[in-house]
């Protein structure tokens, strides 16, 4: 359920857009220059037949060796906005030559042109974004002129916005929430699937997990966030990174279909055929780290192509052969194939680049991962049965003994049930603050909601945040920032009601806690002891006295279902955000939400 919810939420955010050029007319036109000889002073002397117009805001040219010149118009209409942003909503264009054609300065002066790009450092931006953003001051009634010249060795895209400053920024605080869901949803799938690994140590679901990190790092590379974020001044890894990631999700995705559906025993012509197409992505692998980008990645695609169609032949033969795992595997495949058609279509200019189809991959591999993750839950639980199923076997089998093996029968059988229930609390314990964790908070969910109708309560979400806990672990280190947190996790324990309300470690730095209150007062007053107990005073590690605080995010409502429960902790987990924007040690409330103010 919470795999669901969570995919739900990502695509809802992806998909919200931003706000649109309602503002400016828009004009976007380009020159193509193939031999890479036109200058500035030659590109203002072509006549107005050179210019092809772009028919809209978002132009595919496919790979292309020339360098193309686009011209961009804005004209804001009336009453428009007087800060405004020019988007360039694809961030591994190579090389970005902007000239601002202004009327009122010397030809010298717009010649000087802004240099950005993929393969410059990130910090050359004018603008810290993952896209190329350029901000401009608006007059009414004029038009401004940008000439762009973009030479890449990627796909020649110009996905073009014009948006009001504040209204941009505004928007960009949902995509940040939305890359940091996807992130979420892929850290708690590999968290979980390498925990089977870790209990079952079959290979499959290392290899699913493999295949989860390079899909995630391709995907965010493609957006633009690991630039921003994790190699800003490593141009060079930035470009060689995307068929490096390509190549490597191929190389484990394979391993991980072969292990699936234990394709060396079941079938070992079709595993020879797996071995090749492994060896097939050792080589692109290599060939993305020695190899100039455009060969690169065509060679990544070609092989990866290569090996998803050779994936799921080998998966439709041995489904036709009855087998479960290699049916479901298809089922689930099939959204990683809509998304790796439509990106491969996008980048060779097949299908025009779109805010929709940018989000492709990040849509499709969260969906994948999350459809993937559930099948292998399924598996294990049918392995779990069958398991079950071997043990009353055995039972059986045991009746007909002694009675001393009856005797040490039931008592290893006692020992399993008893070890069964340490790691049935174990799955619903944080280890680090001794709190329940979110599966536990998921599965007492519903039995808080029926006490809520049954005793006519409301029922209150608190979302909290321990401020500035990076640079805590990075003043102090991570053994400190664990102090912090067993530390929190008392105080805010010592605010509650033992038996009745629910406190669980989120994950990372946040705490959630679930309450039957009166009303909204009572909800706030509580909000203030939670923290006004954490910050009373600094925690101590070793000589060190470290004062912590803590954000929350408050919402309080009368659910009469599961999902009003969900709604609410969106609720609460928005006000978390608004307590950070606005300072931090502080809590916010959230405005009771439309059908859930009564009982």
């Amino acid at each position: 359920m919470v795999a669901l919810c969570a995919g739900a939420a990502l695509c809802a955010l992806l998909f919200q857009g931003k706000a649109g050029a309602t503002e400016f007319q828009v004009e976007l036109s380009y020159l193509v220059d193939p031999d890479r000889r036109l200058e500035l002073a030659d590109v203002q002397q072509q006549p107005g037949t050179a210019w092809r117009l772009a028919g809209g805001t978002n132009l595919s040219l496919g790979y292309t060796d020339a360098a193309v010149w686009f011209r961009i118009r804005v004209k804001p209409y009336a009453n428009s906005p007087r800060d405004g942003v020019l988007e360039i909503g694809y961030p591994v264009l190579g090389e970005l030559r902007v000239h601002r054609i202004d009327p009122t300065v010397s030809a010298a002066e717009q010649a000087e042109p802004m240099v950005l790009g993929a393969l410059l450092p990130f910090e050359r931006r004018p603008m810290i974004h993952r896209n190329f953003v350029l901000p401009f001051t608006a007059v009414e009634g004029v038009r401004q002129e940008w000439l762009v010249r973009v030479v890449t060795p990627t796909s020649m895209q110009f996905p073009l916005a014009v948006h009001d400053r504040q209204r941009f920024e505004r928007s960009e605080q949902g995509m940040s929430t939305a890359h940091g869901i996807y992130i979420g949803v892929v850290l708690a799938m590999l968290a979980y699937n390498l925990y089977l690994w870790v209990v079952s140590r079959e290979s499959a679901y290392f290899w699913y997990v493999a295949w989860m990190l390079t899909i995630a790092g391709l995907v965010l590379t493609m957006a633009g966030v690991s630039y921003q974020w994790l190699w800003p001044e490593s141009p060079d890894w930035n470009l060689a990174s995307m068929p490096f990631l390509l190549s490597a999700a191929a190389f484990s995705g394979v391993l991980f279909f072969s292990g699936l559906v234990r394709l060396p025993e079941h079938w070992p012509m079709g595993w020879q055929l797996a071995r090749a197409l492994v060896g097939l992505q050792l080589f692109a692998i290599l060939v993305a780290l020695i190899a100039p980008y455009k060969i690169a990645i065509m060679v990544g695609i070609a092989c990866a192509v290569l090996s998803m169609l050779s994936t799921v032949l080998i998966a439709l033969w041995m489904s036709l052969r009855q087998s479960a795992a290699a049916t479901s595997f298809l089922k689930t495949f099939a959204v990683f194939v809509v998304g790796g058609v439509v990106l491969t279509a996008t980048k060779l200019g097949w299908l025009p680049a779109s805010p929709w189809l940018n989000h492709t991959p990040q849509v499709s591999t969260a969906l994948a991962m999350l459809l993937f993750s559930i099948m292998l839950a399924a598996r294990v639980e049918s392995e779990r049965r069958l398991r079950e199923q071997a043990q009353r076997e055995v039972v059986a089998k045991q009746a007909q003994w002694n009675a001393e093996l009856e005797r040490k029968v039931e008592e290893r059988t006692d020992e399993l049930q008893r070890l069964n229930q340490a790691l049935s609390k174990l799955s619903r314990t944080d280890a680090l603050t001794g709190l329940f964790n979110r599966r536990y908070l998921e599965e007492c969910m519903d039995a808080e909601l029926a006490r809520s109708q049954q005793q006519h309560l409301m029922m209150a979400v608190y979302m909290l945040d321990i401020d500035h806990f990076k640079r805590l672990n990075d003043s102090h280190g991570h053994a400190a920032g664990d102090e912090c947190l067993r530390a929190v996790a008392q105080r805010l324990l010592a605010c509650t009601r033992v038996g009745e309300d629910v406190l669980v470690r989120w994950g990372g730095e946040e705490f959630c806690l679930l309450a039957l209150v009166w009303d909204v007062a009572a909800a706030s007053s509580l909000g203030e002891r939670l923290r006004a107990c954490v910050s009373a005073e600094p925690v101590g590690y070793g000589d060190t006295q470290i004062d912590i605080t803590v954000s929350l995010g408050i919402a309080v409502g009368a659910p009469r279902s599961r999902q009003d429960v969900l709604d609410i902790q969106l609720h609460a987990d928005e006000s978390l955000y608004a307590a950070k924007a606005t300072g931090r040690n502080r809590w916010v409330m959230a405005p009771v939400a439309s059908g859930l103010s009564g009982l």
